[in-house]
């Protein structure tokens, strides 16, 4: 039994899983966590059919990445996880995360990352109910890449060292709000490009010191304004190249 497993406490070591099983293990071996099907990860829109052998609770995660004694087994190259079902919401609310912190084709609930500061995040090609990091801070890299959120992804006033990539996004929130960054600070460059929002799209106030390019993108909203970017600032090349904006 590895040690990290030792060091679950009861309510987490009760009914453990056999993906996190193998999450605690790769992780003492400095190894990312690949869930497959042979050599195929397959689509977190199937999620559904993934049983307990791809399934992690959110709880453990956010044991793995608050508890102090724990850091110490965790490598410089954090905690990537490819092809996992993450079951309960993903909350980081107002927590330091000092490492690189990656899901990849993972479907979940919700993350929370209101108020946390961490080093990278990457959740290129997973499935989110929705995504709440108003007030984050990142020393490196956000990538959304062809993410599928079906909510609200808000980066309100969230200030990112390096770039923000959310290339073939699709964000799905026709009701009210698609994706939410008023006040968002981003020291590289913001990429948009080929997204589709079925909601409002809002970067008013946003200061981006690089280049902003929406090239190919679709901004749709059946209640009202499809982009909104009053007092928007930025540095470098800015492409509004956009596929489609519709008002309707």
């Amino acid at each position: 039994m590895s040690n990290l497993i030792k060091s679950l406490p009861k309510r987490l070591k009760s009914g453990l899983t056999p993906a996190e099983e193998k999450l605690l293990k790769d992780i003492e071996n400095n190894e990312e966590t690949i869930f497959s099907e042979g050599t195929d990860i397959g689509d977190p829109k199937n999620a559904n059919q993934w049983g307990f052998n791809r399934t992690i609770r959110a709880e453990l995660l956010h044991w793995l990445c608050t508890n102090q004694n724990i850091r110490a087994f965790i490598s410089n190259k954090g905690i990537q996880i490819f092809g996992a079902k993450i079951k309960g919401t993903l909350d980081f609310q107002a927590i330091n995360l000092p490492f690189i912190f990656g899901l990849f084709k993972c479907s979940m609930e919700g993350v929370i990352l209101m108020d946390a500061e961490t080093k990278s995040l990457n959740f290129n090609e997973s499935h989110i109910g929705s995504f709440n990091a108003d007030e984050l801070t990142v020393k490196g890299d956000v990538f959304l890449d062809k993410v599928n959120a079906n909510g609200e992804v808000r980066l309100l006033c969230a200030n990112i060292s390096a770039q923000l990539s959310c290339t073939e996004a699709v964000f799905e929130n026709p009701e009210g709000e698609a994706f939410i960054a008023d006040g968002l600070t981003v020291k590289g460059d913001v990429f948009l490009d080929e997204v589709n929002a079925n909601g409002e799209v809002r970067l008013p106030g946003a200061n981006i010191s690089g280049q902003l390019s929406c090239e190919g993108a679709v901004f749709e909203n059946p209640e009202g304004k499809a982009f909104s970017a009053r007092n928007l600032k930025v540095r470098d090349d800015l492409f509004l190249d956009y596929k489609k904006l519709m008002v309707f």
